[in-house]
């Protein structure tokens, strides 16, 4: 199997990654107060989602829940790796994307991946908390991804940043919705390829060419994939290719 990724980054600096996440307490009182508040909770030491997620309902206030560690999520730094190797530092939006980054702390002790959408280059407000050195990306959209939901194709993952990588990481990301009702992919998909292709001017559009063996035969799809913005979306769905011969 092979891909072919070579592209120059885009201009805007848009990041759509597959990694992992993890926190890092940047101050030994951090960790201090992370440890007392898991021991308190009986927890592990590194059971990160169970002490950020934990909540409390005051007995005087029965339709009161507050959370009281949440605070130590707020401090936190938030580090993405890319096969295995930190890569960026993340920074949440809103307070909807901490929650997301705390849900994706539970769902990566099983078999998920961590997709992220954002903006690079972005100064992190308390240097502090960005020691590690660590490029970082304001965080718009974190989702926990099924490895089932993915592309059934194993791939060394990319950095996130040129178009064409974007493109590619939107594709095994949302590899199911890609294929529409009828179109039956038959065989093992071993290769993913592109080609840029022009349609309304300056939109930026990468068309992803799949291809399957089956039963020895090779047979090629492709769906087009606009990636001019910081969402990428489906400008056409997969269908059958035929590959140009020279």
């Amino acid at each position: 199997m092979s891909i072919t990724t070579v592209d120059a980054p885009n201009s805007l600096s848009h990041i759509y990654a597959i990694g992992s996440l993890r926190p890092f307490l940047a101050t030994r009182d951090l960790q201090k107060e992370f440890e007392a508040a898991a021991k308190e909770l009986d927890l592990p030491e590194n059971d990160y989602y169970g002490v950020f997620s934990y909540s409390s309902t005051p007995a005087h206030n029965e339709a009161l829940t507050f959370r009281p560690y949440l605070y130590i999520a707020e401090k936190a730094s938030w580090v993405f790796s890319i096969n295995n190797v930190d890569t960026y530092m993340l920074l949440p939006k809103y307070n909807n994307e901490l929650d997301a980054l705390i849900a994706a702390l539970k769902q990566s002790q099983s078999s998920q991946q961590v997709a992220i959408i954002g903006a690079l280059g972005v100064n992190h407000a308390d240097e502090t908390q960005n020691d590690l050195h660590l490029p970082t990306v304001l965080c718009n959209h974190i989702v926990s991804l099924p490895l089932e939901d993915m592309a059934p194709i194993n791939l060394k993952a990319n950095d996130g940043v040129s178009s064409v990588s974007r493109a590619i990481n939107f594709v095994i990301c949302n590899f199911n919705t890609l294929v529409p009702a009828g179109l039956d992919l038959k065989g093992a998909l071993t290769e993913i390829n592109f080609q840029h292709y022009s349609k309304d001017g300056d939109r930026s559009l990468i068309e992803i060419i799949l291809t399957y063996l089956n039963q020895d035969l090779e047979v090629f799809y492709s769906c087009g994939i606009d990636v001019t913005d910081e969402y990428p979306f489906i400008n056409f769905p997969l269908r059958n290719f035929l590959p140009q011969t020279a």
